[in-house]
């Protein structure tokens, strides 16, 4: 008889411990927690936009300029596209290529022949080279000596098709 009631005993804690092992709840939970958690990741990155030169707003007196495409791919990277005038001759600058955040608003994009770092601040985007070693490879996008390297501002307007391929 003894022997009898240790084994419902037994058998009643081993249910509870089992039953108290899977909390269904605590799974939910993580899963709102996830989702929380990404939501304001991906809602802090945002440098996504067009960004161009300075001399865009002078495109229609044929001065030239150069445009930076800025998208995100995920929480931590983007894509950049750099383009220059193209209507009246080949491109001045033409760069594709994906950079990783490093910092706040900061990125870096590791190109055949050097690193560019992406900087983002209250609507401007500065390109500059990682370390002087890297200063070339900035230009080696570009024709003419020009180089990627500068100041952008970010603009709202959508980009001249007619100008940039």
């Amino acid at each position: 008889m003894l022997y009898a009631k240790i084994n419902k005993l037994s058998f009643v804690l081993v249910s509870t411990l089992m039953a108290c092992g899977s909390a269904p709840s605590h799974k939910t939970l993580e899963k709102d927690s996830i989702s929380i958690e990404q939501k304001s990741t991906v809602k802090a990155l945002e440098p996504a936009g067009n960004y161009v030169s300075a001399d865009y707003e002078q495109r229609s007196k044929g001065y030239d300029w150069v445009a930076v495409t800025v998208e995100s791919t995920d929480q931590n990277n983007i894509r950049i596209k750099i383009r220059s005038r193209a209507d009246l001759k080949k491109p001045t600058c033409t760069l594709d290529t994906e950079a990783m955040e490093i910092g706040a608003g900061v990125f870096e994009a590791h190109l055949s022949n050097g690193i560019a770092v992406f900087e983002f601040k209250d609507g401007n985007l500065s390109i500059r080279p990682k370390t002087e070693k890297d200063a070339g490879a900035l230009y080696f996008y570009c024709s003419g000596g020009a180089s990627i390297a500068g100041n952008y501002h970010q603009t709202t307007a959508k980009l001249d098709t007619v100008q940039v391929k």
